[in-house]
């Protein structure tokens, strides 16, 4: 309860607030409680367990709104907001951080390569006999391997390629394209790699390609 307002005698008047009554906490904890059921129901609604990164930005941002004494009714539709734009990013970007492309990859994989049963191979038995076709060799090992990203032309937007596309295709362009063998004999462009999967394509190639000893 707020005690009366004492004069100190210069016209003004200081309020001093009194201890916290007991209906304030329940208050306070039904708040918090009604804050927690409804972000537990968006983060179920927009995919929370399948779409983890988008999940945390919106949760971290919740909990830092909370702790800021942002009312809940804002609160919530900013977490909304917040979930849409990270759901769009996290389907964007989440191929791109942290890849490579397939041709980069094939050069760096030629490079540790080298010297082994691999690219002894890739020299011998390139198609094209450019240095470009070393890259296609290795590239092509390479995608029988670990998941594959590119482009459906006119479509910009970056894709998983079927893995039925990479064994029926042939890469080409120094490992740029996946040359589709189909009626139209359609492209796949801009082909994409995750830097984790071709370390771990690397180590297994280099383990298969050992020269033997003499």
């Amino acid at each position: 309860m707020r005690q009366p307002r004492r004069s100190l005698g210069t016209g003004k008047s200081l309020s001093f607030v009194g201890p916290l009554t007991k209906q304030q906490p329940i208050n306070m904890w039904k708040q918090i409680q009604h804050f927690i059921s409804l972000t537990a129901d968006l983060l179920q609604i927009g995919g929370f367990f399948g779409l983890t990164p988008a999940a945390i930005i919106t949760l971290v941002c919740a909990v830092a709104g909370w702790g800021s004494s942002i009312p809940v009714f804002y609160l919530s539709v900013g977490s909304i907001l917040v979930f849409a734009a990270s759901l769009y990013l996290t389907q964007e970007l989440i191929v791109r951080i942290g890849a490579i492309s397939l041709a980069e990859g094939a050069r760096v994989a030629y490079e540790q390569l080298r010297g082994t049963l691999w690219a002894s191979a890739a020299e011998r038995l390139r198609v094209d006999s450019t240095p470009e076709g070393i890259l296609d060799y290795i590239a092509t090992g390479i995608t029988l391997e670990i998941p594959v990203f590119g482009k459906y032309p006119p479509s910009t937007k970056l894709e998983r390629v079927k893995d039925r596309e990479l064994k029926s295709g042939s890469i080409e362009g120094g490992a740029s394209i996946l040359q589709l063998r189909d009626q139209h004999h359609s492209l796949i462009t801009e082909l994409t790699i995750r830097k984790s999967d071709l370390r771990k394509v690397i180590r297994q190639m280099k383990k298969e390609g050992q020269e033997p000893a003499r």
